[in-house]
């Protein structure tokens, strides 16, 4: 975006010199735009929304704080908590919201 003002109508010399005009500042609409995905796991024993302190879930929560640690400027995060189709996870649809809300 370049204000009117500031265009050279006319002919253009090579190696002419670009005059200093002002200071660009970036309005920060470029940046939110921006999108970090990953995604992060945590695992449940079959049929239970109790979080366990295992190493694999330790080593995905410490992922997720470096992740966050290094966009600090995130403004939006997606939670989702499912349960898989094992029979060990029965039919209950609010096995995955319990999952959620750990």
């Amino acid at each position: 975006m370049t204000p009117q003002l500031m265009v050279k109508l006319g002919e253009v010399y090579p190696d002419e010199p670009i005059p200093v005009v002002g200071l660009f500042i970036t309005s920060g609409i470029l940046d939110r735009e921006i999108v970090r995905k990953q995604e992060f796991s945590i695992q449940f024993d079959l049929g239970s929304s109790t979080y366990k302190s295992t190493s694999t879930n330790q080593k995905t929560l410490q992922e997720l704080d470096a992740f966050l640690e290094a966009n600090p400027t995130i403004q939006e995060m997606r939670i989702t908590g499912i349960q898989s189709p094992e029979n060990g996870e029965g039919n209950n649809s609010a096995l995955g919201m319990n999952r959620l809300s750990l």
